[in-house]
This record gives C-alpha cells, sequence and structure tokens, in this order.
C-alpha cells in the first residue's frame, strides 16, 4: 500500500515520508522472517516440516514457512480436513441435507459442494510423496 501511495505522492517531502515507512515496514519484515527461520531450524519436527515442504517444486522457503506457521496440523491431517481448514472447501450450508441423505431426484441447491481435487489434493499428494520418500510413511 505504501508504495502505491510513494507512486502517487506528488510533494518530495511526502515522498521522502512514504519511502521511510517503506524502508521500516522491510526492516520489520526481514527481522520477523529471520525470527521464524531460526525458530523452524531449532525445532528438529518443523524443521523436517519445512525441508519436505521446500522439495515439493514451486514451494519455496516463505511458502512453507506461512504453511508450517498457518497450518501446523499439516501431516496430520487428511485431505478434505486440511482444505476446510484452508478455507478451500466450502462450509455445507445449513439448508442442505445430510451428507448420507439419499433423494430420488437431487436438485443442484441439495448437493453438496465438493472441493475442486487439483486444489486440495496436488499439495497433499506431494507432500505424502515426499514423506514416503524421506521413509517416515509406509505406502500401505
Amino acid at each position: 500500500m505504501e508504495k502505491t501511495r510513494l507512486a502517487q505522492a506528488l510533494d518530495p517531502l511526502v515522498a521522502d515520508s512514504h519511502r521511510a515507512v517503506i524502508e521500516a515496514l522491510e526492516g520489520a519484515c526481514a527481522a520477523i522472517e529471520a525470527e521464524l527461520d531460526q525458530r523452524i531450524a531449532d525445532d528438529q519436527v518443523l524443521a523436517r516440516k519445512r525441508a519436505i515442504l521446500t522439495s515439493i517444486p514451486g514451494i519455496g522457503r516463505r511458502i512453507a514457512t506461512v504453511l508450517i506457521t498457518d497450518m501446523p496440523e499439516l501431516g496430520r491431517l487428511d485431505r478434505k480436513a486440511a482444505a476446510s481448514l484452508a478455507g478451500m472447501a466450502p462450509p455445507r450450508s445449513p439448508s442442505s441435507p445430510p451428507a448420507d441423505a439419499s433423494s430420488s431426484s437431487p436438485t443442484p441447491w441439495s448437493r453438496t459442494t465438493k472441493p475442486s481435487p487439483k486444489a486440495t489434493s496436488w499439495l497433499d499428494r506431494q507432500y505424502s510423496r515426499r514423506l514416503m520418500q524421506a521413509g517416515t510413511v509406509s505406502a500401505a
């Protein structure tokens, strides 16, 4: 937001103020990231999770850190629970029937919405593969 304000600032004094705020925010972000990196490195379980996550193509240290800090349950949940926790699976509507209820003529508004398999299972499959490659989980 500050970079947008800087781009729109016409007065040099205001622009200098925005540059100072941007510099302070970037410094604070770097300090927080360094602290998170240190805490993850100090914890053997978290360091292992990060190593597994960063071995997945497209997931770097920042994304792995976000997943570890925001979803500490990762690795202990099934894909549906993980998708729900991540907000990728919409909650069932109170007016929809229970999941085990059967209807002879289902209507579009009565079916439960399932999360996209592409959205929820890709990370789950990648994480599971890395766990199996690391020898921490059996293929059974």
